[in-house]
């Protein structure tokens, strides 16, 4: 490891703030307890890079736990540790999470499989990491704070924009890191190192995809959709022959879907532009990518989503859902008909439908966002009741024939008489 004269400490201020308050304050205390702390990879890279700071890393040489817990103590904030992975993480009060991890190396029983950690090293822990770009480190000790450690290739590949793996074996090792290949390469427009490229596409050909279990598969696609310019880094990963590894059904090529991928691009940028209500990233793209399967795909690979079983619900009934609203949608001629489609979905689907349907779908869609939502009948079941209307199902679709005569602009006396119309049909 070659050690550089020049600091980064008034740099890191200015991009920091008190983010970088806290920092020193870890290193501070690994300090008093005979430790380093490092801010590793990403922090040094973009600083480097006059990029924004995403996640505040660190890096313990020494014992990472003793630090985050030392620090709860002396600072408050909440303590998670992970002793399996020597890795811990420290909430101050009001404040940000910083993830702790000490230095160590890593040996994988079987490819894709997690690896088996043993502490060491600042110069080993380095040396274990996925990308030359990514083995920076910068001292948060009190004695050097802001000097930077970088390994041989660091730099030149930081200033060639190239990724390069440290290892020929790496994406052997870790097959998650050719989807961090493509995640990285898109957000920081760099291309793969030659060798690099070979290595990759030798692994993808070797099967390193299927050996993945389907959380850290699921884990770092959900990584991808949380990145910018998502529709990149898809193609990157179709181009490489990753998705097609995912499952033989996942298929991006067709120009109609890459259409829809950069039009999913703008439609959550609509919608939060507009102030409407939209989904989170990551659940619009899981939705977006559900429409390249068919049915029975979804369902073989409904484990690839991290979320909770209504994420999953969506991943396996959304495109049939995407695909139903299209429908009705394209023939609706009055709100009340639009709002019944679209009064039970959900931001994700909405928004995939904003980005794949027609014009009329979206004048639907922009009618719901800004007035169908606002419009509430004043018809209530103590309404009804009080005529001496039994109370029952009948009372819900009375409530729901007010509701529709409601969005069709009707008056109050004719959203009663629609309501109560439901009971005479009886």
């Amino acid at each position: 490891m070659s050690e550089h004269s020049y600091a980064l400490k008034q740099k890191a201020q200015l991009a920091l703030g008190h983010h970088w308050g806290l920092l020193l304050t870890v290193g501070r205390c690994a300090s008093d307890l005979g430790f380093s702390a490092y801010a590793v990879g990403g922090i040094p890279r973009d600083l480097l890079l006059d990029r924004p700071i995403r996640d505040l890393d660190i890096t313990i040489e020494g014992d990472a736990q003793a630090v985050a817990t030392a620090l709860g103590q002396s600072h408050g904030g909440t303590v998670q540790v992970h002793a399996p992975f020597l890795t811990a993480t420290w909430t101050p009060e009001g404040g940000p999470s910083i993830d702790m991890a000490s230095t160590r190396s890593e040996s994988y029983p079987t490819p894709g499989e997690l690896p088996t950690v043993t502490a060491t090293s600042l110069a080993n822990d380095l040396q274990r990491r996925d990308f030359t770009v990514n083995t920076l480190a910068l001292s948060l000790s009190p004695d050097n704070a802001g000097t930077l450690k970088a390994t041989g290739k660091a730099l030149e590949d930081l200033e060639n924009q190239v990724l390069r793996v440290l290892h020929k074996r790496s994406f052997f090792d870790d097959p998650t890191r050719i989807i961090r290949a493509a995640r990285f390469a898109t957000r920081l427009k760099y291309t793969l190192h030659p060798d690099t490229q070979a290595q990759l596409l030798e692994a993808i050909e070797a099967g390193c995809i299927q050996s993945l279990g389907r959380e850290r598969l699921g884990n770092e696609l959900e990584r991808i959709f949380q990145e910018a310019n998502v529709p990149t880094s898809l193609q990157t990963l179709q181009c490489w022959g990753v998705l097609h590894a995912v499952h033989a059904h996942v298929q991006i090529n067709p120009p109609a879907l890459l259409e829809a991928t950069e039009q999913l691009q703008k439609a959550l940028q609509h919608h939060k532009d507009s102030g409407w209500s939209h989904p989170s990233q990551t659940d619009a793209w899981w939705a977006l990518l559900a429409t390249t399967l068919p049915r029975e795909a979804r369902a073989e690979t409904t484990r690839l989503i991290p979320g909770n079983r209504h994420q999953q619900a969506l991943w396996l009934d959304g495109p049939e859902q995407v695909a139903k609203l299209k429908e009705d949608l394209g023939q609706a001629t009055l709100a009340s008909e639009a709002g019944e489609s679209l009064s039970n979905t959900t931001e994700a689907i909405r928004t995939c439908l904003w980005a794949s349907g027609s014009n009329t779908c979206r004048h639907w869609l922009e009618w719901w966002a800004t007035q169908g939502t606002q419009q509430k009948t004043a018809v209530n079941g103590k309404t009804l009741l009080s005529r001496g209307l039994p109370a029952g199902p009948k009372l819900g679709l009375a409530l729901q024939a007010a509701q529709h005569a409601c969005w069709n602009g009707d008056s109050t006396e004719a959203q009663l008489i629609a309501a109560l119309s439901v009971f005479e049909a009886s």
